[in-house]
């Protein structure tokens, strides 16, 4: 039922938007220990973390790509699914390499 709910897709879209805004004030020029770019990244790993949650809770809803126990279309089914996913798959692979190519680097 929350995949399902208007409240919960609204929430997400404000998600979406607020994490749109967020792209043009990452700059590669920022000095990666400034305040303004460590509360850049910590947004970042939140508003992945929300998506994940998303992607978890529409995929085990509707399946992956084939669900024969009701009507539902699969999650990738949709291409805009296809295409939510593999942003959701790059955006955590971004945090995992940050995370441990920092720790290597250490």
């Amino acid at each position: 039922w929350l995949e399902a709910n208007k409240i919960f897709d609204g929430l997400i879209l404000v998600a979406i938007i607020l994490s749109s805004l967020m792209l043009p004030l990452d700059n590669p020029l920022n000095d990666p220990n400034s305040e303004e770019a460590k509360n850049i990244n910590l947004l970042n790993e939140i508003f992945t973390a929300i998506f994940v949650t998303e992607l978890t809770i529409k995929t085990i809803a509707k399946g992956v790509f084939e669900n024969s126990l009701n009507h539902i279309d699969p999650y990738l089914k949709s291409s805009w699914n296809q295409i939510d996913c593999f942003v959701v798959f790059v955006s955590v692979s971004d945090i995992l390499l940050k995370y441990f190519l920092g720790k290597a680097s250490a």
